[in-house]
């Protein structure tokens, strides 16, 4: 087994906790939690820093919006009920509008019928009028 220098060991610890450079997409000389993350989907081979076709295909989908895809600064904020984002069936939805999950149900043959009656009031005059 070789040996290894105290200062080898060292300097290893140091650097394990940093992303490679090469995930700097705004070429600033740090990489932001964001640039982390989308590095990290593009890092093909997993070795922690991205190849020259990685980076490039990286930064085409950078241009045409991919970080749109993601929801960003739910860390920081407060946890209110009203501000609850869930992903059902494909569908990246928040809790005021449950409308895209809709789309994802297949249309029904029946759900083109509209009931006779649609208010609690509408039922009790018509049972009213029965009555009489």
């Amino acid at each position: 087994m070789p040996q290894i220098a105290r200062s080898e060991i060292l300097k290893a610890k140091r650097t394990a906790g940093f992303p490679d450079l090469t995930y700097d997409f705004d070429n600033d000389g740090v990489v932001s939690p964001r640039e982390y993350v989308v590095g990290r989907r593009f890092d093909k081979n997993g070795d922690g820093r991205l190849e020259a076709g990685e980076r490039k295909e990286a930064l085409r989908a950078l241009e045409e919006g991919y970080e749109e895809s993601f929801v960003w600064g739910l860390d920081k904020s407060k946890p209110v009920k009203e501000r609850r984002v869930l992903q059902v069936r494909g569908k990246v939805v928040d809790g005021d509008d449950f409308l895209p999950v809709s789309e994802s149900y297949p249309r029904l043959l029946l759900s083109r019928n509209q009931p006779l009656i649609t208010s609690l009031s509408e039922l009790k005059i018509k049972r009213r009028k029965e009555i009489r």
